[in-house]
């Protein structure tokens, strides 16, 4: 079967099909760059594991504290997430109330916010 009529029946221009390729050409060159980048991010943090000179004798004796650590850390890291978007949908909500006990408390609560550093929040 000829490529244009094939083209032709299922309604596709040429050249959209070739902007489709194109499309696709990209997609696969992003695939294997990131599958590059991210291989030699590995080999460089090996390098840099053994370069150091990390004793693995001590990781691999408080393997399971550590993992425990990571877990809590994962844990603790979710529920601010989660308490963060809480309050900032309330505060959000508040500024755009017409009450303004609400917005008055919300718009305090937002530059009070907005007004400290990131690392005492």
């Amino acid at each position: 079967m000829n490529q244009p009529n094939s083209v032709a029946k299922r309604g596709i221009p040429p050249e959209a099909l070739e902007v489709m390729k194109g499309i696709d050409a990209r997609r696969r060159h992003f695939s294997r760059n990131l599958k590059i980048s991210l291989a030699g991010m590995v080999v460089l943090l090996a390098l840099g594991l053994v370069v150091l000179g990390l004793d693995f004798k001590f990781m691999g004796k408080y393997l399971g504290f550590i993992l425990m650590g990571i877990g809590f850390t994962l844990l603790v890291s979710t529920l601010a997430i989660s308490l963060a978007c809480v309050f900032s949908v309330i505060g959000a909500l508040g500024r755009l109330s017409r009450n303004p006990i609400f917005n008055g408390m919300a718009t305090l609560y937002v530059s009070l916010i907005r007004g400290t550093p990131l690392l005492v929040q």
